[in-house]
């Protein structure tokens, strides 16, 4: 196994380490780099400013387009446009923290088991239209509080 994939340390991993670094060689080296990058970093590609412009949703769109186009393509292309596709995923993500960078500190892990919280207001009213009520002490719901731990909600 190539040495990056040991480097991330984590056992039964692997296959999934190789399928990300091949996607971040396709963005900084291949067909990525050759057709997008004008010499600039990633997170300052045309990608980053169609988002800045047209919202995350842009990035969403490209990636949803890579992953139906691959369906229809031999087996060799199709793993190219779904590398493409993954590195559309993380520009979003990018696009995303940079957005909410501006009203929060530094970005955190994601964990999907515990509940996510709202740090300020914008992101309370952010969040309430994407995902529902948002309690007292900023917790997200679908449909009630039952997570909150107050449980003055529901």
């Amino acid at each position: 196994m190539a040495n990056y994939i040991e480097e991330m340390g984590a056992p039964g991993y692997e296959r999934l380490a190789d399928v990300l670094h091949r996607a971040f060689l396709q963005a900084s080296e291949g067909k990525g780099h050759e057709r997008h990058s004008n010499g600039e970093p990633f997170h300052e590609q045309v990608m980053q400013t169609g988002a800045q412009r047209f919202g995350v949703g842009s990035l969403l769109y490209q990636a949803f387009k890579k992953s139906e186009e691959s369906q229809r393509l031999p087996h060799d292309a199709a793993v190219r446009e779904l590398l493409g596709a993954i590195n559309y995923l993380a520009g979003a993500v990018i696009a995303m923290e940079r957005t909410h960078s501006a009203a929060t500190v530094a970005p955190k892990a994601a964990n999907d088991n515990a509940p996510q919280r709202a740090n300020t207001d914008h992101d309370r009213r952010a969040y309430a239209s994407v995902f529902g009520q948002v309690c007292c002490v900023g917790y997200t719901h679908r449909e009630n509080c039952a997570g909150c731990p107050c449980n003055r909600h529901g």
